[in-house]
């Protein structure tokens, strides 16, 4: 969350949705979190990055909802860089891309 935000953020964009299918992490940059919690530091950054002069809002969503999302992380498992910027989809994408603006839940390509 915290590299593509800061990503959407240099990249100069005003309004911006984060969905993430770990319900904890979207509980912790929606509350204010315990100096003693594992991470603290890094949720502290996110909440920065979200008090920004921006529109933030960040929802939790389902795996099985997010199929996009799901593909580009086993995407990113294989690659030697801890953060990718890809231009335009990705081959074996369309599909997923296509269901998710008809809002159909599950095509695999």
């Amino acid at each position: 969350m915290y590299h593509g935000l800061s990503l959407a953020s240099d990249r100069g964009a005003r309004d911006v949705e984060c969905h993430s299918n770990s319900l904890d992490v979207v509980s912790l940059v929606n509350s204010v979190p315990s100096s003693r919690r594992s991470y603290a530091a890094l949720i502290w950054d996110i909440k920065d990055l979200l008090d920004r002069e921006w529109r933030v809002e960040v929802y939790h969503t389902l795996r099985e909802g997010n199929a996009c999302a799901n593909f580009l992380a086993k995407f990113g498992v294989g690659q030697d860089s801890q953060l990718v910027s890809i231009d335009s989809p990705l081959n074996g994408m369309s599909l997923l891309l296509l269901a998710d603006v008809m809002g159909v839940a599950s095509v695999r390509p």
